[in-house]
Formats: C-alpha cells, sequence, structure tokens
C-alpha cells in the first residue's frame, strides 16, 4: 500500500467534533456498486493519543487501494445534512465531487445518489447508550441508487441507477476480531443486507455482539445481540447467526482482498484486509424455512482475528 504525499488545502475544521479529543478517530465508508466491480470511498479523521491529527481518504477497488494524508485544517463536517469536506472533494447525503491525483493514482467522480434509506430504529439499538465503547457504528443508507462517471486513470465508467450504501464507524479503535459484510442489488431497494459481528470489551470483560439488517422489497429484518442474537458458527469464511426462530447464514468464496488502515488508539497503523468483491452467498430462515436469498458476486467482505 503506498501513501501518497499530503494534498493541501485552505478549507478549515467545522463540524461537531472537539479540538481537545485525543486517541480518537471518525470515518465515512462510500461504497458504489459499478457495471463490473466496485468502489469505496473512506475519508474521515484521527487523533493519536499524543493530539497529532490529520485528516485521509482511503480508496479500494477491486484490484488496489491508496491511503491519501490531508492536513487535519483541509477536512469538515456536518451531521445533518450529511456533508464532509476533504480539501477541495465532497462527500454528502447528495453525492460526491472528487478529484484526487497522487503518484500512482488519477480518479475523478461525479456522482448523484437517490434518496438514501437508513433503517428505521438506530442500528446499534440500546447499546448505543453504553459508556466506553471502543467504537460505534452507524449505518446512513442501506441502498440508494447512484448515478454518474468515474474516471480511473483516464478510464471513464459511467453508473446509471447502481446500488450504494454509506456507513459511519467512531471511537478509540476497530475491535480486535470481527467479521464485516455487505451486499446490495443493482434494482436498489429490493435486497440489501449488512452483517457485522464484533469482540467487544466491556468492564474487563469481552463479548461478541452482533448487528445485522437484511433488506427485501424495502422490509426490514433485525438480527442484533440486543434482540437475542448469538454467533452459533464463526469461521474465517462464514458465519452463522440464531435468534429465537430466525438463522441468518453468510459464506464467502473469495477470502482474499486488499490492505486498508484501521485505527488502532485513534492511530491510522493498523493493517486489515477488504475484498470489496467478493462471492458472497446469504441465506435467512424462520423456522427452518427459506425466507430470504441473496448470492452476490459483489460482497463486500472483511475478517480480522
Amino acid at each position: 500500500m503506498k501513501q501518497a504525499q499530503d494534498i493541501r488545502s485552505r478549507h478549515t475544521i467545522s463540524g461537531s467534533k472537539s479540538s481537545s479529543a485525543k486517541g480518537s478517530f471518525r470515518g465515512w465508508y462510500f461504497k458504489h456498486q459499478l457495471p463490473a466491480g466496485t468502489v469505496a470511498f473512506i475519508p474521515g479523521f484521527q487523533i493519536s493519543p499524543d493530539g497529532t491529527r490529520s485528516a485521509f481518504l482511503q480508496i479500494i477497488t477491486n484490484n488496489r487501494s491508496e491511503y491519501i494524508s490531508f492536513p487535519y485544517e483541509s477536512f469538515s463536517w456536518q451531521k445533518s445534512p450529511l456533508k464532509i469536506t476533504l480539501g477541495c472533494n465532497t462527500f454528502s447525503a447528495d453525492g460526491i465531487d472528487l478529484d484526487i491525483q497522487t503518484e500512482s493514482l488519477h480518479i475523478e467522480a461525479t456522482l448523484r445518489y437517490g434518496v438514501l434509506a437508513p433503517p428505521k430504529r438506530n442500528i446499534m439499538g440500546p447499546f448505543r447508550f453504553l459508556p466506553f465503547m471502543e467504537c460505534r457504528h452507524d449505518i446512513i443508507s442501506m441502498y440508494h441508487s447512484v448515478s454518474g462517471k468515474i474516471s480511473v486513470d483516464g478510464t471513464p465508467i459511467y453508473l446509471h441507477e447502481t446500488c450504494g450504501y454509506i456507513e459511519s464507524d467512531w471511537g478509540r479503535s476497530f475491535p480486535s476480531s470481527y467479521l464485516w459484510t455487505h451486499c446490495g442489488t443493482d434494482d436498489c431497494g429490493t435486497k440489501s443486507i449488512m452483517i457485522s459481528v464484533a469482540r467487544i470489551p466491556f468492564l474487563g470483560r469481552e463479548f461478541w455482539g452482533v448487528i445485522a439488517s437484511v433488506i427485501d422489497n424495502r422490509q426490514e429484518y433485525r438480527i442484533a445481540t440486543y434482540r437475542g442474537a448469538k454467533i452459533k458458527k464463526l469461521q474465517h469464511h462464514s458465519v452463522e447467526i440464531v435468534q429465537h426462530h430466525y438463522r441468518l447464514v453468510f459464506e464467502a468464496e473469495d477470502q482474499s482482498g486488499q490492505e486498508l488502515l484501521a485505527p488502532q488508539d485513534g492511530r491510522m497503523n493498523r493493517v486489515i484486509r477488504e475484498n470489496i468483491s467478493a462471492l458472497g452467498h446469504y441465506r435467512l430462515f424462520y423456522k427452518n424455512k427459506f425466507l430470504f436469498g441473496m448470492d452476490c458476486e459483489r460482497a463486500s467482505y472483511e475478517y480480522v482475528e
């Protein structure tokens, strides 16, 4: 993974982050399923325990990833309506305007989003009120249409109402062990699924937490620890979760991927891997009867142990 030189900007900080915060991070994950493949943009900022601050943009495609550092002063964000500014680049609820050029990559994007579809209730449920959580998670949109153009090293890719997804993470560190996956169908809103299982430290102990949202024809099935979900089986490439009469199964056939940097005590210095276009199989059963299924060639997938 090659880190590009800092990109300078005259933009200044605004939004809801405290200048006194230390050992913290926040990042947003904007995913776009292309006609062939997938691309995600991850803008964010980090504050190390010693108070050192910087902003960043990670870009991941089927066959490459880039981590680009920005000066902290070039970054700003607001929660509602969502808008993130990173240098001359913007990421918002309406879409993305991007122009990035490094020694190894030139990528331009002008993308427009349809109406975002957040879950009806916060994905973390009552866990969002627990103190001292090392990482918190929010789904901003389970699905929305994406139209526009992305150009990578001069090669244009045109999108017309393909599927998009947005989430956010913030806190101190990513979990020590976790599995995360997402995929949506091109006919946005028909089917979309996100699953996350993670080892969570709390009050000197640890437990495995589950959050999952399954969208089928715009109807949501929520699978979560706070609703009684338990992990029945967890392996590098698969997970099986049970919740009362529900059983949710995910399996990935491709376990390779690209390197990304993840936060550890605020510093973006932990290397993980994500396959952004894995072949994934999703199944949901109720009382052992098939309820939902999706075989996805562009499943995003991470497993860290």
